[in-house]
């Protein structure tokens, strides 16, 4: 009863949390209609490279999800790879324009599609070493060998793909999610180096540090630059409230477990924020505050949802009766 209710309350409690940094300057909207919020949301995704910090850049605007360059001495590192190869391509393409240096290794913060399924292209013309949680692959393999059309189909109905023209605004987490129908629209370069609580390791001059964080997903991972103080949560944090269960149907998501994980990011104090979905954010008591709004709204969801069934309400009760507070300004 408890995962049911949880999961239709998204629908009730879906908002958009206040991250500002980094957005383009858009000019008012001549009228106000119902969908105004969300048409000023479309500025998030306004397509180009962000340059973060000295050596950490963020794509953002290619496709659903953002791809993450980190450049070190004589290499970089790709924190995930979009979702297909034309936009993994174009992604590339723009990276090459900052930086020649081969690739070294990818890494994967989950295993949805919007976040691997480009990375045949970035390894392309190398042999980069591909990090992921030890869970990553079982995922990977579920969609791909069991569950792909059901899921692919269900996918393009939540994120609005089979909107006529002018039907879409944006996705909430991106502008667009890329249709995948031909027969090379897809590449997988598996994961070939794996673990289970933590890694620690040094790929071309960068200490990384990865994470396992359940949250949006069960093989979720987190990376922690520690000498630039930069921060990529993957999925766990991104400018829209948390996904905590997806429409199209996935297995639950366990809310106290990403909670537990934002805490875990708070704990390191990031200076930068580089979400997988979203633009990156800056300053540290920006972010701190910002996380915990993040997480205190996915306890809140849950603390109240299971007070609601220790009042014995069915779930069109709870879903009227759970309001989050406001939010504090940051």
């Amino acid at each position: 009863m408890k995962k049911f209710t949880l999961a239709i309350l998204i629908v009730a409690v879906l908002g958009v949390l206040s991250t500002q940094d980094f957005s383009p300057k858009q000019p008012a909207p001549v009228n106000v209609d119902a969908n105004a919020e969300l048409h000023a949301h479309t500025a998030e995704f306004h397509k180009e490279v962000i340059k973060v910090t000295e050596g950490v850049y963020v794509a953002v605007g290619y496709g659903l999800a953002n791809s993450i360059l980190l450049e070190g001495d004589d290499g970089v590192v790709i924190v995930d790879t979009m979702e297909s190869n034309e936009t993994a391509r174009a992604v590339k393409a723009d990276f090459a324009k900052i930086t020649q240096k081969p690739i070294k290794a990818l890494v994967f913060t989950h295993n949805h599609t919007d976040h691997i399924f480009g990375s045949g292209v970035f390894a392309e013309g190398g042999s980069p070493k591909v990090f992921a949680h030890k869970s990553t692959n079982y995922y990977i393999d579920r969609v791909v060998n069991v569950i792909r059309p059901a899921i692919y189909t269900r996918a393009m109905r939540q994120f609005g793909s089979y909107l006529p023209p002018g039907g879409r605004i944006n996705d909430g987490i991106g502008p667009f999610l890329a249709k995948v129908d031909g027969e090379n629209a897809l590449s997988l370069a598996r994961p070939t180096d794996t673990f289970d609580k933590v890694l620690k390791t040094e790929v071309a001059g960068i200490k990384m540090e990865l994470y396992h964080a359940p949250g949006e997903t069960a093989d979720q991972l987190f990376v922690w630059l520690p000498e630039k103080k930069v921060l990529l949560p993957g999925d766990n944090f991104y400018k829209a409230f948390p996904n905590l269960y997806a429409i199209r149907g996935t297995a639950y998501r366990d809310v106290l477990e990403w909670a537990k994980s934002l805490d875990m990011m708070r704990e390191l104090e990031p200076e930068f924020l580089v979400p997988s979905h979203t633009r990156p954010l800056v300053g540290k008591e920006k972010i701190l505050g910002i996380l915990t709004d993040y997480r205190d709204a996915i306890q809140f969801v849950h603390d109240q949802t299971v007070r609601g069934i220790n009042m014995d309400l069915g779930p069109d009760e709870i879903v009227e009766r759970v309001k989050l507070p406001r939010l504090r300004t940051h």
